[in-house]
This record gives C-alpha cells, sequence and structure tokens, in this order.
C-alpha cells in the first residue's frame, strides 16, 4: 500500500525534530562556557534583592543586603553591610557598599567598595585597564596606594553561586575551581567552591513593629530549599546557602558571624538602628576581645613548637569537622579530642609540617604587593650580593621601620617603604615583595594569637621552603620564625581588628598542648 501524503509529512516533521534536536545539542556541545553564561543568565536572572541579620552566635550586629540589577551592558551586583562593632565604652557603627559589574557573559569589569568606621572613610576601586586592572586605595578621599592585576578578573566571591547555578555546577559533590576576586582590599587567586548537600533555609518574609518603639518582630516565616557550598578562597574559607538559581540565602564564617535570610531591611530582633544602648550591654559580652599583635611582651617560643588549641563556640557549643576541616592544611591540623573512646571535642594544631601539595594554588596576586614599584625594586637590589641575598642586611633595615597599627596607616609595599612606618598589613607586604624580587616564593598572611581571653590580630609573611615542603611563617619586622600562637585565617585581606571580628567573632581558642616537631605523632614526613 502507498503510503499517504499525511503519514509522509509526520515521518518529514519527526525527522526535521530529530535533526534539529541533533543541532541543537551540537551546537550547545561546541559552546563555550561565556556563551552558555551570556545566554543563560539573560533567561535566568532578574533583579531583586534579598536581606539578612547578621549575627554572632545568638547576638545580632547589625544587617547586610544583596541587589542584583539588570544594565543594558551587563548586570550590577550591590552589596552592603552595617555591623555595630564594640569599642572601648561604646558601640561603633560600620558601614560598607560594595557594587560589582559584570558583563553579559558574567565576567567582572570593575569593583569598587567604600567603607567607614570611627570616622575613617576608605575606599576601593579595581578598573580595567589596557594591559590588566589597576587598583586605586584611598584613604578620607586621599590616594594610598596603586597596584597591578594582570589578565582576566571572571568572578567574585559574590557572582559565584550565579556561576555555579547557570553552569550546573550544583551537583551533588560538584566542585569547581575558579579565578576569584576576594578579600579587602582585594586579591586574584583560585577558589575551590565544593557542593555538599541540600538545606532548608528558614527566613522571616516579613515584619511587624512592636508597640510604638522602634523595635521590629518577625511575623510570618517562609523557607528555601538551597545547596550548601563550602568555599575555601585567599580571603579565607566561607559556607554558603545557595538557591538553584544563584540567589545567595544564607553565608557563613565558619568562626565567625553568620548572614541569616530576613527578606527585608530590617533586622528581626531589638538590635539595630537607634538601639546602640541595648548593643552595648548585651553583644559586648558575647564578642572577643581583638588587639593588635606587638613583637614586645609576648614571650617567644621554639621555631619548632607545635601548638594544640581547643576550639568551641563563644558559649561553649562544638564547632564541628565541616568547619575546621577547611582551615586543615598547609601548617593547620584539625584533629578531633577523645576520652575513654568518646569525642569530647574539636581542636586545630598549628606548626611548621610538611606539605605534599604544591604550593602553586596557594598563592594570589596581591595588588598593595607592588613588587614592580621601582622603589621597591630598588629596596630589594640594595640586599643583594655577589653570592645571593643579605638577609641578616635586610632584617637590621627592617627593625628601623616604626609598626603604626592606626587605620590611617600605610597598608601597602611601597607607601610602608617611603614613609618608614606602616600596619603590619604593609610590612608584610613588603617582606613579600622582596622575597619575590630574590627569586622566593612567599605571601601575606592575615591571622590571630590566642592569648588568655584576648585574641591578637596580626599579618606576616609565610615563605614557601621547597627542600622540605612547608611553609615557613616569618615575623616581618625581623624575619625570625612566627610564634606557633599564631592561627592563620586568609592570604589576603586586613588584620585590623574591626575587619577581623566578622571572622572570629563567634570562637574560643583555648591553648591546650605544646609539644615539638619530631614529638608530634602522625607528622607527615
Amino acid at each position: 500500500m502507498r503510503p499517504s501524503t499525511r503519514y509522509i509529512a509526520a515521518i518529514g516533521v519527526l525527522i526535521a525534530w530529530g535533526g534539529s534536536v541533533v543541532w541543537l545539542a551540537t551546537r550547545s556541545g561546541n559552546r563555550t562556557e561565556s556563551a552558555l553564561l551570556r545566554s543563560e543568565a539573560s533567561l535566568r536572572l532578574s533583579p531583586g534583592d534579598s536581606w539578612f541579620q547578621v549575627m554572632a552566635g545568638d547576638a545580632p550586629l547589625g544587617i547586610a543586603g544583596v541587589t542584583l540589577d539588570t544594565l543594558r551592558s551587563g548586570y550590577r551586583v550591590r552589596e552592603t553591610i552595617t555591623l555595630d562593632l564594640p569599642g572601648n565604652t561604646t558601640v561603633n557603627r560600620a558601614n560598607r557598599t560594595t557594587e560589582f559589574r559584570m558583563s553579559p557573559d558574567l565576567t567582572l569589569e570593575r569593583v569598587e567598595s567604600q567603607d567607614g568606621i570611627l570616622g575613617f572613610r576608605r575606599h576601593l576601586l579595581l578598573q580595567a585597564g589596557t594591559t590588566g586592572w589597576t587598583t586605586i586605595m584611598s584613604h578620607n578621599d586621599q590616594v594610598v596606594a596603586r597596584g597591578e592585576l594582570m589578565g582576566e578578573l571572571p568572578t567574585s566571591l559574590s557572582l559565584a553561586p550565579y556561576r555555579l547555578a547557570l553552569t550546573g555546577s550544583l551537583g551533588d559533590d560538584a566542585t569547581r575551581e575558579l579565578p576569584t576576586v576576594s578579600g579587602w582590599p582585594v586579591v586574584v587567586g583560585e577558589a575551590t567552591y565544593r557542593v555538599t548537600r541540600d538545606t532548608m533555609v528558614v527566613f522571616a518574609d516579613s515584619a511587624t513593629q512592636v508597640g510604638t518603639s522602634s523595635v521590629w518582630a518577625a511575623a510570618r516565616y517562609d523557607s528555601a530549599a538551597a545547596r550548601t557550598v563550602l568555599v575555601r578562597s585567599a580571603a579565607g574559607p566561607l559556607i554558603m546557602q545557595v538557591s538553584l538559581r544563584g540567589s545567595l540565602v544564607g553565608l557563613e564564617y565558619p568562626l565567625g558571624i553568620r548572614w541569616v535570610r530576613t527578606d527585608f531591611d530590617l533586622i528581626v530582633r531589638a538590635a539595630g538602628p537607634g538601639t546602640m544602648a541595648t548593643n552595648l550591654t548585651s553583644v559586648i559580652p558575647d564578642l572577643p576581645v581583638i588587639k593588635p599583635w606587638t613583637e614586645s611582651g609576648h614571650a617567644a617560643e621554639p621555631a619548632d613548637t607545635v601548638a594544640t588549641f581547643l576550639v568551641t563556640r563563644r558559649n561553649g557549643r562544638r564547632v564541628g569537622p565541616e568547619r575546621l576541616e577547611l582551615f586543615a592544611g598547609e601548617g593547620i591540623e584539625y584533629r578531633r579530642a577523645n576520652l575513654d573512646g568518646a569525642h569530647v571535642g574539636d581542636m586545630l594544631v598549628v606548626g611548621p609540617y610538611r606539605e605534599r601539595r604544591s604550593p602553586a594554588s596557594s598563592t594570589v596576586q596581591d595588588p598593595l604587593i607592588q613588587e614592580s614599584d621601582p622603589a621597591v625594586v630598588a629596596f630589594a637590589d640594595s640586599f643583594r650580593t655577589g653570592t645571593g641575598s643579605d638577609f641578616v642586611g635586610l632584617a637590621a633595615r627592617l627593625r628601623r621601620f616604626r609598626v603604626d597599627t592606626a587605620a590611617a596607616a600605610p597598608i601597602d609595599a611601597a607607601g610602608t617603604l617611603a614613609t618608614g612606618r606602616g600596619r603590619p598589613d604593609g610590612l608584610a607586604r613588603l617582606v613579600v615583595a622582596v622575597l619575590h624580587l630574590h627569586g622566593w616564593r612567599a605571601r601575606y598572611v592575615i591571622g590571630v594569637a590566642p592569648i588568655a581571653d584576648t585574641l591578637f590580630s596580626h599579618a606576616w609573611v609565610e615563605r614557601w621552603s621547597p627542600g622540605d615542603r612547608q611553609w615557613i611563617g616569618i615575623e616581618p619586622r625581623t624575619l625570625e620564625p612566627m610564634t606557633a600562637r599564631m592561627i592563620r585565617l586568609a592570604t589576603a585581606g586586613s588584620s585590623h581588628p574591626a575587619d577581623i571580628l566578622p571572622m572570629v567573632a563567634d570562637v574560643r581558642f583555648t591553648r591546650t598542648l605544646t609539644d615539638t616537631l619530631s614529638a608530634r605523632e602522625g607528622t607527615p614526613q
């Protein structure tokens, strides 16, 4: 029987449909990630904002917001955060606003950030140039530092969730490494994003005013499905809760503050604008005391010292291995504390031990290290000898620099060199620049030293030893080995107590054991 015209037409339609599917699959398979992001972002990203209450344990510290806007030229993400930080007798208001501009394929084009604390204003601009990126840092409207970054800056910590969602990277146990802008001041380095589990985030989606006061409370709660993403970046570890569309629905520094979703721009408790007196009496006792580290007044420890700290929340609750393991590696080890076979606590062990991994992924581009600055280059060259490097002479010269822990003191290598003074941040960056120019792999580091009930914040240098395969901590002003009291938090950022506080706002370190490298069990050889 001869096929009917309708039958032939149906077969033709099926063949055409199949061919179209094959063509689309081939086209999609051959698309670059940039093309995929461009097309998917235009379909799935829409303007909107999210609001969060910032918590340190059970204590409210302030509010934060993230807003996504669609522009003709791409997208804009704006972050705002307001915190009430403890002073000697008062609570100080700190504000930071950061705006990210990105192209249609989510490539970063510009970062501008400004903040203020104690009447002191800081401003940072990262702007595309002809051969790379220019960083301009200003204090109270005066330019204090310039630096350069080379290459493309494809994402930032704020934009990474969108990129993961749009490229299908939020699947179970998915892991991505992306060059990422992070920290404040900003740096560029590889960041690892690891998806771990589904989570349900409960948040307040409306508020009501309590009585005739200015106190607001949650009126109704809602929930949202999200994925938990563990982030390792130069700015330190983070835990993000991300919706399947890429929006941020929760954020946590493992040892510090939490961003708790509220969906409205008001604190859901009796804290926030107008309630400073409440915070003064209720919040300050819940926060750690943080002071700048100074070399004097602290007893030296042998270079091979290994320090063990019991780590708990401020109220004594467990921190948990998922969070502490984010700090493990490169001189820090997570260890369970057991008694009679029962788990009784979590510990971090800090000391110089060997690493089998390559250090390449642990270094970043820091525009304030300024190793191409002519004055910094000349300074480094003055310590070259016919047989190598005069580090004894360098240490003697560095001791003549004055450590200035004021917020306005130089934090960059060139500024520290020009003025003969600087924050520990500036001294550390200057030493890193010299080591780089002498052929060493080195990095800038920030962290804290727990002593009694106080955390001492500091910036120092870590130099990679190829023979020992380990990072060696160095005090930047003396070039002596760094004390094992120091717990590294990040390889970027600022050591100012106000900048460190969000990272350690809900942790207590208790020194429990001191031994030497040779006595330590299980040390990698």
